[in-house]
Formats: C-alpha cells, sequence, structure tokens
C-alpha cells in the first residue's frame, strides 16, 4: 500500500497556509504546552 494518502494531504494543506493555519498552529502549540506545565504542576506534591 502506497502512501498516496500522504500526496492528496500535502496538495490541500500546502495551497492553504494562510495567516490563519499559523495562528491555528501557534494556538495549538500553546494550548499543548499549558496542558503539559498543568501535568507537571499535579505531578508535584
Amino acid at each position: 500500500m502506497k502512501p498516496n494518502w500522504r500526496k492528496g494531504w500535502e496538495r490541500l494543506i500546502r495551497p492553504a497556509i494562510p495567516q490563519d493555519t499559523k495562528v491555528f498552529l501557534s494556538r495549538l502549540l500553546a494550548a499543548w504546552s499549558a496542558l503539559v506545565v498543568m501535568q507537571y504542576q499535579m505531578q508535584e506534591p
């Protein structure tokens, strides 16, 4: 099974990387880092 879906995915995403995607990725990164920090704080006694 060849990874044909990857070409389709790139074709879908590559032309559409506007500001929206950058903002979305930065928000996702911020949310992820906040989640990691919360988990670390919960692990501490």
